[in-house]
């Protein structure tokens, strides 16, 4: 177990260092400096992340359609747009890590088809 705890800890410090997370965390910083900014940003994100987590809608690309023109005004901004995507890379890679660690160990979830 101390290695796997050893491992980890080196997995978060390379995570930390990652060109994604200090593009992330570079960005946010910019974000927190204008709270009305900051707070339509998070508004955004907000909702469409509501959006990617319903599945009743039938028409998706619609209903992100309206909400980014709800938020045009905040994702007009250089900086907003760079922040969002900062975001989602560093969404990607941790997708990336969950996944390969995910795949490569081997838990019997049969109770989850019953």
């Amino acid at each position: 177990m101390p290695d796997v705890q050893s491992e980890t800890q080196a997995l978060i410090k390379a995570i930390l260092h990652s060109d994604e997370y200090t593009a992330y965390q570079r960005l946010g910083n910019l974000m927190a400096q204008d709270d009305s900014v900051r707070s339509r940003v998070n508004q955004y994100r907000r909702e469409t992340f509501d959006l990617y987590n319903r599945i009743d809608l039938e028409n998706p690309g619609q209903a992100l359609e309206h909400i980014r023109h709800q938020f045009a005004d905040v994702l007009e901004k250089t900086d907003v747009r760079d922040y969002l995507a900062a975001e989602q890379a560093l969404i990607t890679l941790m997708k990336e890590v969950f996944d390969s660690i995910g795949g490569a160990v081997d838990f019997n979830l049969d109770c989850l088809k019953e």
